[in-house]
């Protein structure tokens, strides 16, 4: 099981929590794009950050919106993988 998200804790944007996996290599597999929206324009991001571009109504139309969640919610679905909680039907969005 493979649980990814993004979270907008401080800490974890400073590297203080550990990549809890195998980390894939660059040009293994594409890297995924999300839609975001800054300043009220629709922008698409690159999965690592390197670039932000205007977002394409035709070739972005399968995007989807980057999802942030809490931390909390981020450790409890770790926490329910490994046994140590409660799984619930939320966390299925997280899984890869």
């Amino acid at each position: 099981m493979k649980i990814f998200s993004w979270t907008n804790d401080a800490e974890v944007f400073r590297g203080n929590w550990r990549n809890l996996g195998i980390s894939v290599p660059r040009g293994d597999i594409k890297l995924p794009e999300y839609k975001v929206f800054v300043d009220g324009v629709e922008m698409v991001e690159s999965f690592d950050g390197e670039y932000l571009r205007r977002s394409d109504a035709v070739t972005d139309s399968g995007l989807a919106f980057k999802k942030v969640r809490s931390p909390l919610l981020v450790q409890d679905a770790v926490q329910a993988a490994f046994g140590l909680g409660d799984w619930k039907p939320g966390f299925q969005d997280m899984l890869l």
